[in-house]
């Protein structure tokens, strides 16, 4: 079950949203499973990075991605390249819930496919910025 993002952009919007609501079908939505995912700490086929991702979520008592500026380059062929600059802030469960105990600044270069209307990531290499605190898994 996809997204149902008519547009490129909106599937990291989905995304973001996914991830916070651990909503995990719906991040599995978000891409196409034959592909592949560079992310902060793991590489690895789609469907592995996405259990791995789940997995080192588990540790935080809630997650807030907020999504800033985004470029998004459409091509006539069903294609896309979408840029998105991202502060993600983390709060473990330990620490009460008052404060994010990791932030983190990424800029997600995806490159997105559509089939028929729906759009999902193909590929997604994720470039860190910057990071205050620690990750816990």
């Amino acid at each position: 079950m996809g997204t149902g993002a008519s547009s490129p952009g909106q599937v990291v919007l989905h995304y973001a949203r996914a991830v916070d609501q651990r909503d995990w079908d719906a991040l599995d939505g978000c891409f196409w499973p034959d592909g592949r995912v560079d992310g902060t700490r793991f590489v690895d086929a789609t469907p592995e990075y996405l259990e791995k991702l789940k997995a080192s979520l588990e540790p935080f008592s809630s997650t807030m991605h907020a999504l800033h500026n985004q470029y998004v380059d459409e091509q006539d062929d069903g294609t896309a390249r979408v840029d998105t600059y991202c502060v993600a802030y983390h709060v473990d469960r330990s620490s009460g819930g008052n404060a994010p105990t990791l932030t983190v600044g990424v800029v997600y270069h995806d490159q997105m496919r559509r089939e028929g209307d729906e759009w999902r990531v193909a590929r997604r290499s994720t470039e860190m910025k910057w990071a205050e605190g620690t990750f816990l898994v």
